[in-house]
């Protein structure tokens, strides 16, 4: 689509909605008339944009683009491409960061659950090194994490985040891990 062929579209999806008119014809309470079933619109019309975030309507004038232009866009985006992978590496280092962190946090959040849940209601208190205490943890997660993934490929995951999922999972399942090895260790004081 080109403006010289004024020519547009309207763009819907479940995130936003774009107006594209060149022509003129398109106004501001089109677009905002696309964002009434609570999606944001974004409208690209003849003399001006407007973002509609359902909250508030902004205008914003071509004239406030100084230097926007066919030209700045390629070059912007040649720029990008040949620094992509810059930002890739860097996309990863820090997902992997924060997702050790996020792992590590709730490794101690789980070992502490687990703990104050057995000496609560299983009347036992097991002293472990942390180094123990991490490596069952870590055990625990292992399988609703692998269920977690195959979840989330599937497209099944019915909004769950994966911090509550694990929590409650790897709780449940340390929990189990715990009554086992209490029963194992009655059984064995018996005999």
């Amino acid at each position: 689509m080109s403006a010289g062929d004024n020519t547009g579209f309207v763009y819907r999806s479940d995130v936003f909605n774009i107006v594209f008119d060149p022509s003129g014809k398109s106004t501001d309470n089109d677009v905002t008339s696309e964002s009434s079933q609570g999606i944001p619109s974004i409208g690209i019309l003849q003399d001006h944009i407007v973002v509609d975030t359902i909250i508030n309507t902004s205008k914003f004038s071509y004239e406030g683009l100084n230097g926007f232009s066919k030209e700045n866009v390629q070059q912007f985006i040649k720029e990008f491409q040949s620094k992509l992978w810059l930002v890739f590496i860097g996309v990863l280092v820090f997902g992997f960061i924060y997702n050790t962190l996020m792992m590590y946090v709730l490794m101690i959040l789980i070992s502490f659950i687990v703990r104050l849940l057995t000496a609560l209601f299983m009347r036992a208190y097991i002293q472990m090194h942390p180094t123990v205490s991490k490596q069952l943890t870590i055990v625990a997660m292992f399988l609703p994490a692998t269920i977690y993934m195959v979840i989330g490929v599937l497209g099944i995951g019915g909004g769950v985040g994966m911090f509550m999922y694990l929590l409650i999972t790897s709780t449940f399942n340390w929990l189990l891990g715990m009554r086992e090895f209490i029963a194992q260790q009655n059984k064995n004081n018996k005999n």
